[in-house]
């Protein structure tokens, strides 16, 4: 796995385990906690120390007693600047850079300055392979592995709440709830039908091309141009039948009802429950200006990414005869409104608020990037930030005291530190 990986997937089992300690972990938790506070701290002003220790508590599960070594940490890789008297750190002033990515900074200061151990390397590698599609719970045991590694990496997986086992067609399917937060039975029938490998096809090329419509693909028998079988077909159909797939519609006169498809929605350590309608909206977004580059009555979009450039410098699109059909969903969604030029032609323009904006500048990635990016960030938490001691103080005392819970060894470790104990004891 290359460095950026590590600290990405290391984050995702951070967020995912809320909390929860581990005994084998020793650097995911740092590395998870050093991105997670990366993320929400870029582009702030200073900040207070203590209102700062007390947000990533409440926030983000970082323990206070481990919050100094986060932020020393960050310091190293001068990620912060630290405002101190004596040895009291005093202020925090943010110096996360913008176009250098978290994880490849992070991931190089966890290679260099750290290892992550045997355990740690298995989690991360079983995360990465769940991030792409479910798979048979035989598949994770390689040629070669300890199986009393792996077994307590899947039970460290499972009590942590980053991988799921779901019993299908007679097959126990592995399944990260943090790359497929709905549907897990859909996914997990799917794969025992159909396979991981073939799964994963489907979904990188649904990816790729983020609000095909169904329509097109089974017209065409590609996505894009990329040739897929009868049976990927069908497993499509089924996937976006059933919701697992998210399959906005459109419906006009001239074209019917059309449902454009995207991935499935991730868990929160990509997809904070606070951005959801912002994914959604973005998706709507795509799905218009794929209707009219792909179902257009007479005038085709050439470059749907530039159609929404030009939405989002000039805050309007030209007038057309397609345009009611193409964006009335959006009017419904309060994205924009629609206002009548001559004739048949209506201009939409996009509502000028703080979500539509977000949304639109998703829905721009979604087109040209084909992923999902900068949806993590918790915008609650970045306010807190900003606000004084008394403020976080106040929501904090609102909610219950986090319960720190274990994840307890197994059996086996348990008798190994055991004798252990007693070998030490009689020294």
């Amino acid at each position: 796995m290359k460095r950026v990986e590590k600290a990405s997937k290391a984050h995702d089992i951070q967020v995912s385990l809320e909390g929860k300690e581990v005994p084998e972990f020793e650097l995911i938790p740092k590395i998870g906690m050093m991105v997670n506070l990366s993320l929400h701290i870029r582009g702030l002003p200073i900040i207070d120390y203590n209102t700062m220790r007390l947000a990533a508590s409440h926030y983000f599960a970082i323990p206070p007693s481990s919050f100094r070594e986060i932020i020393f940490n960050l310091a190293e890789i001068e990620f912060v600047q630290l405002v101190t008297e004596g040895t009291t750190i005093k202020k925090v002033i943010p110096r996360v850079p913008y176009f250098d990515d978290i994880y490849t900074s992070i991931g190089d200061y966890a290679e260099t300055v750290y290892k992550f151990n045997e355990q740690e390397d298995l989690a991360l590698r079983i995360i990465s392979k769940l991030s792409d599609a479910p798979t048979e719970k035989s598949n994770i045991y390689l040629p070669g592995a300890d199986k009393k590694i792996v077994d307590r990496s899947l039970q460290i997986g499972l009590q942590g709440g980053y991988i799921l086992s779901k019993r299908a067609r007679g097959k126990d399917i592995l399944i990260s709830p943090t790359f497929f937060s709905e549907n897990a039975d859909v996914f997990a029938d799917m794969t025992a039908k159909a396979g991981a490998t073939q799964i994963k096809k489907i979904l990188e090329l649904v990816s790729k091309s983020q609000g095909w419509p169904l329509s097109i693909i089974e017209k065409t028998m590609s996505i894009n141009g990329d040739p897929i079988t009868k049976e990927d077909l069908s497993i499509l159909k089924s996937l976006a039948q059933d919701g697992a797939v998210k399959p906005p519609s459109i419906t006009t006169s001239h074209s019917g009802k059309n449902h454009f498809l995207f991935p499935p929605a991730p868990g929160s350590s990509k997809l904070n429950p606070v951005n959801r309608e912002i994914y959604e909206r973005a998706m709507a977004l795509v799905s218009s200006v794929r209707q009219g580059q792909l179902l257009s009555k007479s005038f085709a979009i050439k470059w749907p990414d530039k159609i929404l450039r030009a939405l989002k410098r000039d805050g309007w699109l030209h007038p057309t005869s397609e345009t009611y059909a193409q964006y009335h969903q959006l009017a419904i969604m309060k994205l924009g409104r629609l206002e009548k030029a001559t004739g048949d032609r209506y201009r939409f323009i996009i509502i000028n608020s703080e979500e539509n904006m977000k949304a639109l500048d998703l829905a721009i990635k979604l087109v040209e990037e084909g992923k999902l990016t900068s949806m993590e960030v918790n915008e609650d938490a970045r306010i807190a930030l900003q606000k004084d001691q008394t403020y976080i103080e106040s929501i904090i005392s609102s909610s219950d005291l986090r319960r720190r819970e274990t994840i307890e060894l197994n059996e086996e470790s348990k008798a190994e530190f055991e004798n252990l104990f007693i070998k030490g004891t009689s020294l």
